[in-house]
């Protein structure tokens, strides 16, 4: 019979790459703009702009900056491609 301390060791080796994973989202939306912006996403779809608007954290740049950190770690995705860039799908 495995001890229980072997039964978790293997566990925990076994679930490492969900582990990572985990800790990476948190690190992700551990930032205030992030979060706000995956909050809002939620709800829909919505243009850089609208997202500026609703989150209220900073310059155009910023929001940009922070929906590709997000779009680059699979968390949004850039919607349908009308007269302005939208995002969604969180």
């Amino acid at each position: 019979m495995k001890s229980r301390c072997k039964v978790a060791k293997e566990e925990f080796k076994k679930n490492s790459a969900a582990c990572d994973r985990v800790v990476t989202l948190l690190h992700l939306i551990s930032n205030k703009a992030r979060f706000r912006i995956i909050c809002l996403l939620a709800q829909g779809e919505f243009c850089v702009n609208e997202i500026m608007d609703v989150v209220n954290e900073g310059k155009l740049s910023n929001i940009f900056q922070q929906l590709t950190i997000l779009r680059l770690a699979g968390i949004v995705q850039k919607g349908r491609n009308e007269s302005r860039e939208r995002y969604g799908d969180v």
